[in-house]
């Protein structure tokens, strides 16, 4: 009879330990589970921010490109005005000229 007492008592103790495992690892496995919803998140996140950050380059290469296809068109209304300011100045001094040699 003691040995039946002793080995379920062993059962009921082997029991309360597996009982005890258990919970550990549902512990665990719902701490892992948390991180990976946090890792998912993350990485969501930082893909979100890729692709903003892949948009904002994609602007502002159109940006350049359309200031690089505006320079010739810039250049040339500066040597326009350029030559617009050297003939005023040459006017300006044939005027003088002629108003000194009256």
């Amino acid at each position: 009879m003691r040995k039946l007492l002793y080995c379920v008592d062993r059962v009921l103790e082997s029991d309360l330990v597996l009982e005890t495992q258990m919970e550990t690892v549902n512990l665990e496995l719902k701490r892992a589970r948390t991180l990976a919803n946090k890792w998912e998140i993350e990485a969501r996140a930082a893909e979100r921010h890729c692709k903003d950050q892949e948009s904002r380059n994609h602007l502002a290469e159109n940006e350049i490109e359309r200031d690089k296809a505006e320079i010739p068109r810039l250049w040339k209304r500066l040597e326009k005005e350029s030559d617009d300011f050297k003939t005023h100045k040459r006017d300006r001094k044939k005027g003088r000229k002629r108003l000194m040699n009256i």
